[in-house]
């Protein structure tokens, strides 16, 4: 990463230069238990794969968990 700003101190801005951007979350330091990836096979099935995102699954489960308490 590289960050310009400007010799005048009045101007209050910079410019941040990323060399090698990501627009995905970083990796779990670990993998899923046996009894996680069940969860999520049982989560996926009941949501349906057509047209699934993560975004949607993940909403799919909160709100299912949230309605049941």
């Amino acid at each position: 990463m590289a960050i310009y700003i400007p010799v005048d101190t009045s101007i209050r801005k910079a410019i941040v230069y990323l060399r090698n951007p990501h627009n995905h979350p970083m990796y779990p330091k670990t993998k899923p238990s046996t009894e996680e990836k069940g969860q999520l096979r049982k989560a996926i099935n009941a949501a349906g794969k057509r047209g699934l995102t993560v975004r949607k699954l993940i909403n799919g489960i909160v709100s299912r968990f949230s309605s049941s308490n």
